[in-house]
C-alpha cells in the first residue's frame, strides 16, 4: 500500500494499520479513515485540516482527500479524509439570478477550491432564480442534483456532475455471475416502491412524469420545489421520479477487493437469478487492510417518461 501526505510517499516510515475508503454518489462525499501507529510522530508533524493525503493499492487509488479530523490516543493516530474540502462544507445564504446550470456549478466548486465537470448534463439550463438557503456548497449540489436528476461525485480534487441516465446507459466495466448458491450477495426488491407518476407543481405551471414500470398506480405531487416554468417543471418531475424509484431494487455485493467496483461503476450480473440485468453502484467502502469490497448498487431503470 502506497501512502502519500502533502505528496510525499510516506507509507515505507508510517505503515497503516487500517485503512477503508467510502466512495458514493448519492449525497454525500467520499471519505477516507485509515489508522497508523506512533501517534508522537504525526503529532510533530503537525496535520491540519484540507492536508491532502492519497492512497493506492495496486489498480485502486483513491485520488487526493482532504483531511477533516485527526484523532489521537493509545498510541496511535486516526485520519479522516473527505473527497471535499472544508470550504465545501461552508454555509450560505446567496440567491443565483439568471445563471445557467454549468455556471452555478463552477462557481460553487471554485468557492470550494475544486475544479468541476459535467457528463450527460445539459449546462445550458438557464435558471431565473435559485435561492441557496443557508446550504453548503455540497448540500446546494445535491439539492439541484436530485431536482435534475443528476448524482454528485468527488474524485481527485474535482466536483463531477453525472446524469444518471447517462450514468445508467455507459458499457458494463464488470460482469458478474450470481447463482442461488453465491454467498456474499443480497437482492431486495421493495414490492409497491415504486409510485407511477409525479407532479410539480409550480405557482402557474406543471408537469407531470409517468414511470410505466411502476407495480402500483400510486401518483404523487409536491409543491417543494416550485418550477417557475413548464419546462423546469417537466425536468424536475422526471428527476425526482427517478432518483425515487430507482432505489426500489437493491443489490449488496460483499467480495474480494475488486478495484473494477467504484461509485458509477455499471455491472451486468448473470447466474439465473431475479438479480440478473443492469446494475448501477452507488455506494462502494474498499477495506484496503483486510481487502474486502462491499458494493451498494441499484437497477437501471429506463421507464419513466
Amino acid at each position: 500500500m502506497e501512502i502519500y501526505y502533502q505528496g510525499v510517499e510516506i507509507s515505507q516510515y508510517m505503515p497503516a494499520l487500517g485503512c477503508v475508503c467510502r466512495e458514493a454518489a448519492t449525497g454525500r462525499a467520499d471519505t477516507l479513515e485509515i489508522e497508523f501507529d506512533h501517534a508522537a510522530i504525526w503529532h510533530r508533524w503537525k496535520p491540519e485540516t484540507d492536508d491532502v493525503i492519497r492512497v493506492v493499492e495496486g489498480a485502486y487509488d483513491t485520488g487526493d482527500m482532504y483531511v477533516c479530523m485527526v484523532t489521537p490516543g493509545k498510541g496511535r493516530y486516526r485520519i479522516v479524509a473527505s473527497g471535499m474540502p472544508e470550504a465545501a462544507r461552508r454555509r450560505a445564504w446567496r440567491g443565483y439570478a439568471d445563471m445557467t446550470l454549468e455556471t452555478i456549478i463552477q462557481n460553487l466548486a471554485s468557492e470550494s477550491g475544486m475544479k468541476s465537470g459535467l457528463y450527460g448534463i445539459d449546462g445550458g439550463i438557464r435558471y431565473p432564480y435559485l435561492l441557496r438557503r443557508n446550504e453548503s456548497c455540497a448540500a446546494l449540489l445535491a439539492r439541484i442534483g436530485g431536482l435534475e436528476g443528476f448524482f454528485v461525485k468527488t474524485y481527485g480534487g474535482a466536483i463531477r456532475c453525472v446524469g444518471i441516465e447517462y450514468a445508467q446507459g455507459m458499457d458494463a466495466a464488470v460482469t458478474m455471475e450470481i447463482t442461488p448458491e453465491h454467498e456474499g450477495a443480497r437482492w431486495t426488491r421493495a414490492a409497491g416502491r415504486k409510485i407511477r407518476s409525479l407532479t410539480v407543481c409550480g405557482a402557474y405551471v406543471s408537469a407531470t412524469a409517468m414511470d410505466a414500470g411502476a407495480e402500483t398506480g400510486i401518483a404523487a405531487e409536491t409543491a417543494q420545489a416550485p418550477a417557475a416554468d413548464a419546462a423546469t417543471a417537466g425536468r424536475w418531475a422526471r428527476g425526482m421520479l427517478l432518483t425515487r424509484n430507482r432505489r426500489a431494487e437493491r443489490l449488496t455485493l460483499d467480495v474480494t477487493e475488486d478495484a473494477r467496483l467504484r461509485a458509477l461503476t455499471r455491472i451486468s450480473i448473470t447466474g439465473g437469478t431475479g438479480a440478473d440485468g443492469e446494475w448501477l453502484i452507488d455506494e462502494c467502502e474498499h477495506d484496503l487492510t483486510a481487502m474486502r469490497c462491499r458494493a451498494e448498487l441499484a437497477r437501471v431503470i429506463s421507464t419513466i417518461r
